[in-house]
């Protein structure tokens, strides 16, 4: 019986020991809930485009178009007439054209021409072709020349 007692009260104070120390000791206001702040965005500006104006067409005599007059083929170009001349002896042994160095003034070399001036563009286009078989002539090119 004894035991039962002992028991009893150790049930009673563990549930009035948990009972109380649940509540709060002191009366507590509740607080406003504060709402989480919403950070301002800040939206990109609204660009407005302007309108695009159409470049009118003026003709001047700069934009006149240029006609071909004749075609050459070139077999190379060198800063120095020298080296130019040097290049003109080896190509003059291995091909059986005329060839003339004439100094090009926009682009300051000296270059090696086939001293033939060709009027329709595929007989220009046949020398260059036939030029290319050969290994020191691979970068021949063909020449425009306008009126």
């Amino acid at each position: 019986m004894k035991n039962k007692k002992y028991i009893i009260f150790f049930l009673i104070t563990l549930v009035s020991v948990s009972f109380y120390a649940c509540s709060p000791s002191a009366e507590t206001v509740p607080q406003p809930k504060e709402e989480p702040k919403e950070e301002k965005k800040e939206e990109p500006p609204v660009v407005i485009p302007e309108p695009v104006q159409k470049e009118t067409e003026t003709k001047t005599p700069e934009a006149e178009v240029l006609k071909v007059k004749y075609y050459l083929v070139q077999i190379g170009a060198y800063t120095t007439e020298q080296r130019a001349g040097e290049f003109m002896k080896l190509a003059a042994d291995k091909i059986d054209f005329k060839i003339k160095i004439e100094y090009n003034s926009k682009t300051g070399l000296y270059s090696v021409i086939v001293d033939e001036r060709f009027t329709d563009k595929s007989e220009a286009v046949t020398l260059r072709n036939r030029l290319w078989e050969l290994k020191s002539f691979k970068d021949a090119f063909i020449i425009d020349v306008y009126e």
